[in-house]
C-alpha cells in the first residue's frame, strides 16, 4: 500500500523545479496507489518516482477514503503508523475518523503531518467501479494554506477529480 508520485507540475526546460498550480498558486501533485507492500518506513518529498506513507499524507488518506472498508482495514491492519512530525496521526481511531471525514467531504487534509510547516489537501481519482486509483493534491506552506484555503481548494479538487474520473 504505497503511493508513488508520478507527476509534479514542472516548468518546461527547468528539470527539478516544481511549478505552481495556476489556479491556486501552490504545488500540484498526482500520486497513484501501488501494490500492497509494507509502507511503514517509506516516505518522500515531491519527487517523481518516490514513495510515501498513506497515513501521513492527504493523498494517502484521500485514496483510503474511497476504498471498500474491508480493503482499507486489511491494508492498515499491520501498518506501523510512524510519526514524521509532532502532528502525524499515529492513533488508529483518530486515523479512522480523519478518513471518514475525507469520505464525507470528498477530500483529505495533511496538516503538517508529513512535513512541518506544510499543509496539503487531496481528492481521490476513482475508476469506473468507484475504487481509488490515484489522488490529486495541492500543497502549500501552512501560513498560506489556511482553513478557508483548504475548503476552497478541496472543493475545486473534488470537481476536478470527478471530471478526470469521468473521462
Amino acid at each position: 500500500a504505497l503511493i508513488e508520485t508520478i507527476a509534479c507540475a514542472r516548468p518546461i526546460g527547468r528539470a527539478g523545479e516544481l511549478r505552481w498550480s495556476p489556479r491556486t498558486g501552490e504545488v500540484a501533485g498526482l500520486e497513484i496507489a501501488r501494490d500492497r507492500a509494507p509502507f511503514a518506513d517509506l516516505r518522500a518529498t515531491s519527487e517523481i518516482g518516490r514513495f510515501d506513507t498513506l497515513h501521513s499524507t492527504a493523498l494517502g488518506k484521500a485514496m483510503l477514503s474511497r476504498m471498500p472498508e474491508a480493503d482499507r482495514q486489511s491494508m492498515l491492519a499491520d501498518a506501523r503508523l510512524v510519526a514524521f512530525t509532532e502532528h502525524t496521526v499515529t492513533d488508529r481511531g483518530e486515523l479512522a475518523r480523519r478518513i471518514e471525514r475525507a469520505a464525507s467531504v470528498g477530500y483529505a487534509i495533511d496538516d503538517q503531518e508529513n512535513e512541518m510547516g506544510m499543509r496539503c489537501v487531496a481528492a481521490p481519482i476513482v475508476n469506473a467501479d468507484g475504487r481509488p486509483v490515484a489522488a490529486l493534491s495541492i500543497s502549500a506552506p501552512a501560513s498560506r494554506m489556511t482553513d478557508a484555503a483548504i475548503s476552497r481548494i478541496g472543493a475545486e479538487l473534488v470537481v476536478t477529480t470527478a471530471r478526470i474520473a469521468a473521462q
